[in-house]
């Protein structure tokens, strides 16, 4: 999912599209210069040349200049609005305290002046972005302190001059493209008295929050308190009983109007680095309530999220002293913080080798690290130990006594595909040997894949009819080495011993949930499902959200294939409702798309099914997110009767797989297959066929002849034919299909029902309705016991039925299976489909009343289909033309 993005950055980058400096001596220059030729005359804001534009804020605009005495560019800071005396004391306060440093970690001030009325400062001008900025991305616990270190550093050195900066946040600090951080914005700060002078008392404090007259003698032109040396630092900005700062990094005694200190300073640092530490507020955005209490003596406890373990303890018990609410509890200064918080960075050289050994096989440390460069044996893994002879002798055999009649084919597409795998293994692998700490992310991935190769091999070994059926299918799916290719992350610069057991959970436990992924995919559901709850009770007990839901994702498809469609479908929203949160677009996408097609395919739930694969269609942009997406729409709209959105959808996921895969890949059978079924729904019998035919061949080209996949498409070929009124050839095909199924699956098997069903119909179509009639008794036995006694396909099976006994003249039984048809399209969706069908039974029942000289009864039946087709608004279907002809 998208992640939200705060309306005041929203506001600020319209602001900045929109706010010029047109002040109207410009305007007559640049008029004057069209006008009479003149050239416009260089604007200047003192001794620099303006070159546009940066950005403001609420106390002025930013532009940047050239200095032309040093031959450099600035920012050069303006005052916008407003109470003029009120900022020109802001922005002489911000240069003098500013002019008073030099350090690396707070932005330089070169010149203060004014200009036109207008203070301004010239200052280092700086390329990058703020931390707040920085912080919208992931980043490390370790890389997160490194940033605010430095920003700690340039406190430090504010508050060694006797400054403080009294509005400290992650806005005000800015990260420069080589990741150096600088303190600006010292608008706010006010000097303070190091050497032991005491706090002013509250009279005081209340006297210097008060502007005097003009008259008074301690007062300047302005009305603005000077002190002896005439520096404004020692002036608070706002009006009596007023506040200044921000409210959500605010101290308490700043809050409730007290003085401030260095203290203060140091709880807005813990503030900020709390929330790029946790990715929340320690209270809240609105800590009002929090800053009363600790205003009132009492300390209420820092909001920790789930997974706040992962952040070292060291670092936690730093940042619960630096929030207290009593100033005197905090560090000593911000020193004695800094030196705390760089203890995670200094773990003894001998405890970071243990820590980097004890998880070297499962995280993305390598042994080359620690050994400087060396060699190490896993530096000279491959695949071989893995797929070495006798792996591919117990594969071979093991497929090959699974008792199928496609096996040999099985083995020469696993072979194939398995060695071609090994081998971009193996080689993305070497890729990374030039540099491993370089390449840190690309190895804990490849590691990932060599444990999904790993498991998929070990299950193929121990192949049996099921895992022989799905051998090609799970080899095909191995996850892409490519993508590791493409894997960036942090680099290694050592764990600490928190996040070092975190990591390695992490990695377990997403070891797991792939095992039980490969486990779906060779048909193992019981094995699966054992292993995926483990894996999510395991991650819901570290608080990681994001194994949760990948988790409950795969627990979700190994239901759905043990036909506990419910379960799955419950597993597939609670996947999605955690994905929306945590910002997993792609996983969200796949929860959705998976959710929705068991609504509105398996369940017959086809509006709510519709709605949400709607939702991931319009969401997914990856190739791999938006292919799935578009075929369960397909899937979906078809189920719906809405064919012609179907079929774009297939195609534009055809087009997707193709541009990944090449035309003859194995993923393209099935969109292919659904492009061929919606393609019929519209009566274009002779495309529908030419595009099934293709997915037959590609069926046949990886899954060979005797493939039960194979087997179905030509079931399915056998339907156009039979609607190509083509009996004979559908028959063939049909009864090859059965011959090929009844040796692959299992006798109630769904497929076997598929096919069943539709050499019923052809059978009824031959005239041969006494052996129509007992197919059709079987397929309904199955789909009730597969799929639910009031499936919308159930009541179609009882239909045909029903016409196959009147063709036997057993009337009463042709009526009691239309009449159970119809009761059973009652308990489900008005869909165009269903309607449609409930319709037709309706025209069938009513002509066989006819024929009964029930004329009076055939006509109520004849109105309530029409009634049917009326209230979803198809008065004008052809069936609607039916039943208004026999009436």
């Amino acid at each position: 999912m998208p992640q939200s993005v705060p309306i005041d950055d929203e506001l600020a980058k319209l602001g900045q599209i929109q706010v010029d400096d047109p002040p109207e001596l410009g305007r007559k220059f640049a008029l004057k210069a069209r006008l009479f030729g003149d050239p416009e005359p260089t604007r200047r804001i003192g001794r620099f040349v303006d070159l546009g534009l940066l950005g403001y804020g609420a106390m002025g605009m930013v532009r940047r200049a050239y200095d032309e005495r040093l031959a450099r560019e600035v920012a050069i800071k303006l005052v916008l609005c407003g109470s003029q005396s009120r900022h020109h004391g802001r922005l002489l306060r911000e240069a003098q305290a500013l002019a008073q440093l030099s350090h690396p970690n707070v932005v330089q001030v070169y010149d203060v002046g004014e200009i036109d009325s207008k203070v301004f400062i010239a200052m280092e001008l700086v390329a990058g972005e703020t931390l707040k900025q920085w912080q919208r991305e992931l980043h490390t616990w370790r890389e997160s302190l490194e940033a605010y270190l430095q920003a700690g550093r340039g406190l430090a050195a504010a508050h060694a001059v006797g400054l403080v900066h009294r509005d400290f946040k992650p806005s005000n600090c800015i990260r420069d493209t080589k990741g150096r951080v600088r303190v600006l914005d010292f608008g706010l700060a006010r000097a303070v008295d190091f050497a032991g002078r005491s706090r002013p008392s509250s009279d005081e404090a209340a006297v210097a929050a008060v502007a005097t007259s003009a008259s008074s003698p301690a007062a300047d032109s302005s009305g603005q308190l000077m002190d002896s040396s005439g520096t404004m630092l020692q002036m608070q900005l706002t009006e009596k009983d007023s506040v200044v700062g921000t409210l959500a990094y605010m101290a308490p005694e700043q809050y409730a109007g007290r003085p401030v200190d260095a203290k203060s300073d140091q709880f807005s640092f813990c503030v900020s680095l709390f929330e790029a530490l946790y990715d929340e507020l320690p209270f809240s955005r609105d800590p009002r309530s929090a800053l009363n209490a600790m205003a009132k003596g009492q300390q209420p406890p820092p909001a920790y999220p789930e997974g706040a373990h992962r952040v070292p303890r060291v670092l936690r018990r730093a940042l619960l002293r630096g929030l207290s609410g009593e100033p005197d509890a905090r560090w000593p200064s911000m020193e004695a913080l800094l030196q705390e918080l760089e203890r995670p960075l200094r773990t003894a050289w001998w405890r970071q080798v243990s820590i980097l050994l004890a998880v070297a096989g499962s995280t993305a440390l390598t042994t080359a690290v620690l050994m400087g460069g060396e060699s190490s044996p896993e530096d000279r893994m491959h695949l071989d130990d893995l797929w070495g002879a006798d792996e591919r002798r117990q594969v071979r055999e093991a497929l090959l006594s699974a008792g199928v009649p496609y096996a040999s084919d099985a083995w020469e597409q696993v072979r194939r595909q398995v060695d071609a795998y090994a081998a971009d293994w193996d080689m993305a692998w070497d890729e990374t040997l030039s540099d491993p700490a370089r390449f840190v992310d690309q190895r804990r991935c490849l590691r990932r894949r060599r444990a999904s190769f790993e498991s998929t091999i070990d299950e193929l070994a121990h192949a049996d009819r099921v895992r022989a059926e799905r051998a090609v299918g799970a080899v095909v799916s191995l996850p892409s080495v490519e993508d590791c290719r493409a894997a960036t992350g942090p680099g290694v610069s050592g764990l600490d011993p928190v996040s070092a057991e975190y990591d390695l959970q992490v990695e377990q436990i997403a070891a797991s949930i792939d095992r039980a992924r490969r486990l779906d995919l060779l048909a193992q559901y019981s094995e699966g499902i054992e292993q995926v709850t483990q894996a999510r009770e395991q991650a819901v007990g570290l608080g990681n959200h994001v194994l949760e839901a990948k988790a409950l994702v795969v627990e979700g498809s190994l239901l759905e294939h043990e036909e506990q469609f419910d379960g799955a479908e419950a597993k597939f929203e609670a996947a999605s409702s955690i994905a929306v949160e945590e910002g997993l677009a792609e996983l969200f996408i796949e929860a959705l798309s998976r959710q929705g097609r068991v609504n509105g395919v398996v369940l017959a739930r086809s509006e709510a099914g519709r709605a949400q694969v709607e939702v991931a269609v319009g969401l997914a942009k990856d190739p791999a997110s938006r292919a799935m997406a578009l075929t369960a729409m397909g899937d979906v709209l078809g189920v719906h009767g809405d064919h012609r959105r179907a079929e774009g959808c297939y195609r534009e996921a055809l087009e997707i797989l193709r541009d990944e895969h090449g035309r003859e890949h194995l993923l393209l059978a099935r969109p292919l297959d659904g492009l061929a079924k919606s393609l019929r729904g519209q009566g274009k019998l002779n495309l529908a066929m030419e595009h099934r035919r293709r997915a037959l061949a590609i069926n046949r080209r990886w899954l060979g002849d005797q493939h039960p996949n194979t087997a179905q498409v030509r079931s399915n070929i056998a339907a156009i034919l039979y609607a190509q009124r083509e009996y004979r050839s559908a028959r063939q095909e049909l009864e090859l299909a059965i011959e090929i199924l009844e040796q692959a699956v299992e006798a109630d098997d769904t497929r076997i029902a598929n096919a069943t069903n539709s050499l019923a119909a052809v059978l009824d179509a031959q005239g041969e309705h006494v052996q129509a009639a007992a197919l059709y008794r079987e397929v309904i036995r199955i789909w009730e016991q597969r799929l639910a006694k009031t499936h919308p396909s159930v009541a179609v099976a009882r239909f045909n039925l029903a016409a196959a006994l009147e063709q036997q003249q057993q009337i009463e039984l042709a009526i009691e299976q239309y009449e159970r048809a119809l009761r059973i399209f009652d308990q489900n969706e008005s869909t165009p489909d269903n309607i449609r069908s409930a319709a037709k039974v309706c025209r069938d029942l009513g002509l066989l009343y006819v024929e009964q000289g029930q004329l009076p009864t055939a006509e109520y039946v004849y109105r309530e289909g029409l009634e049917r087709l009326q209230e979803i608004g198809l008065e004008d279907d052809l069936m609607a033309a039916d039943l208004h002809y026999y009436l």
